[in-house]
């Protein structure tokens, strides 16, 4: 087996079959044969629809007549999780599910998450701002300019940086082959690190077969747009804090980060809702390294050049001096490296009219 992909459809094409292909030969075996061939499809139905991970193969699962529905309870319960639209009566799961309409687009302002295992995401509103720094900003690198303003559109982003647990998720369902080390710091609900931007270029695809939706790493204007989260063109969104005073409330960092990456979450968010903007991991972003602003997109989109291997990243990380937390600040890596100051987060496409 080469692959997820070739391990899914064997699957999905063993399921398949005719029921008497799997029924044990029943034709030889009787009632007794036929009952246990029924309740071994059953369960590769249900391994099937737990591999797809999307409302259609929870769907597919539930409303096939020919099979014992051992998982439908929880089939309904994952369908309900994904569409938000609760059904109880498996009886009459067939029909409701099948009349069940799709899930609204969530509105700006508005969190869910769209896989149990996955990020939890927050919706931005629309808007403009000024990207880059200006000539006046402390401890501003050339790099950061010059100022453009910039048109985002709505999107949603994980709140946090993708975790440990979730990468972890996305290992186990065969979405990545690389297991990254944790530094032993501890995995759970700490950043991910040791990830590549290929890396994260495999996960963003797996959640998006897993959930439907499309989702993709951020754009360097749009991660900088969540960064300053509506509060202007200071330093921070929090103001200046030319003395970082204010900084170890809202981040980890040289000044406070133990040498070593923290869990998610536990500094304050910005007014977006969004947590662990600056410091703790750098965050991939689409873009290739440009040292310049000129001639970049004012749409949101991502800039990307194919003479270009390296990738943009945003917002310092725990070993790093507050001059790299600041919302204009940009590095950069080869797209393949890998590091223990490196994670990344992750936006949903958002379709509003």
């Amino acid at each position: 087996m080469n692959s997820y992909d070739d391990y899914l459809a064997e699957v999905r094409e063993f399921c398949t079959r005719p029921l008497l292909d799997t029924h044990y030969l029943a034709g030889t075996g009787g009632a007794e044969a036929r009952a246990a061939g029924d309740y071994a499809l059953d369960e590769r139905l249900w391994k099937l629809a737990c591999l797809d991970q999307t409302v259609e193969g929870y769907r597919a699962y539930v409303q096939n007549p020919g099979i014992p529905g051992v998982h439908s309870d929880e089939a309904l319960a994952r369908i309900a999780q994904f569409t938000g639209k609760q059904y109880t009566n498996v009886n009459l799961a067939a029909h409701a599910v099948e009349e069940m309409p799709s899930a609204a687009q969530p509105s700006p302002g508005d969190s869910f998450r769209d896989l149990p295992e996955g990020p939890d995401m927050v919706v931005l509103p629309a808007g403009e701002f000024w990207m880059g720094s200006p000539e006046s900003e402390q401890d501003r690198w050339s790099a950061e300019g010059p100022r453009h303003l910039v048109r985002i559109h709505t999107l949603a982003v994980s709140k946090t940086p993708i975790t440990f647990a979730q990468w972890d998720a996305c290992v186990a369902a065969g979405g990545s082959s690389h297991t990254p080390g944790d530094a032993s710091w501890g995995r759970g609900d700490r950043p991910v690190i040791n990830v590549s931007w290929r890396d994260a270029q495999d996960y963003v695809r797996w959640l998006s077969r897993a959930t439907g939706h499309t989702y993709r790493l951020l754009s360097e204007s749009e991660w900088e747009y969540a960064a300053r989260a509506g509060q202007g063109e200071r330093r921070f969104p929090w103001g200046d804090d030319l003395d970082h005073r204010d900084l170890p409330m809202h981040a980890w960092f040289k000044g406070n980060g133990k040498n070593q990456t923290q869990p998610v979450g536990l500094k304050l968010a910005n007014a977006f809702g969004l947590f662990d903007m600056h410091g703790n991991v750098w965050e991939w972003v689409e873009d290739t390294y440009q040292s310049h602003y000129n001639d970049t997109p004012t749409d949101g989109a991502a800039q990307v050049t194919s003479h270009n291997l390296s990738r943009v990243m945003r917002g310092g990380s725990w070993m790093d001096s507050p001059r790299q937390l600041r919302s204009a600040s940009r590095e950069r890596f080869p797209q393949d490296h890998r590091a223990y100051t490196v994670g990344f987060r992750v936006a949903r496409v958002i379709d509003i009219p």
